[in-house]
C-alpha cells in the first residue's frame, strides 16, 4: 500500500521514479522521506561509468570504510620469548 501511494505521489509530481534521473541530494531526501520500516533500511546505488574495462587506464577500483566495520573480530597470535617481546607486540 505504501509503495502504491508513493507511486501515485510521484506521478502527481510529474516524474517517473523508475526511469527519471534525480540529483543525489534529492534522491536521498526521497529515500529518507519514504522510509517506513521498523529497522534500518539500506539503499543500493548503481553508477554507470563511461569506461572500457578492457583498457588498463579505465579500470575503476575503490574501497569503502563501513561505519561499524565488518563485524568480524580480529585475532592475533604472538610467539614471544620474554615479557618485553609480548609488550612490543601488544603496542603494535
Amino acid at each position: 500500500a505504501a509503495a502504491a501511494e508513493a507511486e501515485a505521489q510521484a506521478a502527481e509530481a510529474g516524474w517517473n521514479r523508475k526511469k527519471d534521473e534525480v540529483e543525489l541530494e534529492r534522491a536521498v531526501d526521497i529515500v529518507l522521506g519514504e522510509a517506513r520500516a521498523k529497522f534500518v533500511e539500506t539503499v543500493e546505488l548503481h553508477v554507470k561509468l563511461a569506461t572500457d574495462p578492457k583498457r588498463s587506464d579505465h579500470i575503476v577500483r575503490g574501497s569503502a570504510v563501513l561505519p561499524h566495520g565488518t563485524g568480524k573480530q580480529t585475532r592475533l597470535a604472538v610467539f614471544a620469548r620474554d615479557a618485553f617481546d609480548v609488550e612490543q607486540a601488544r603496542d603494535a
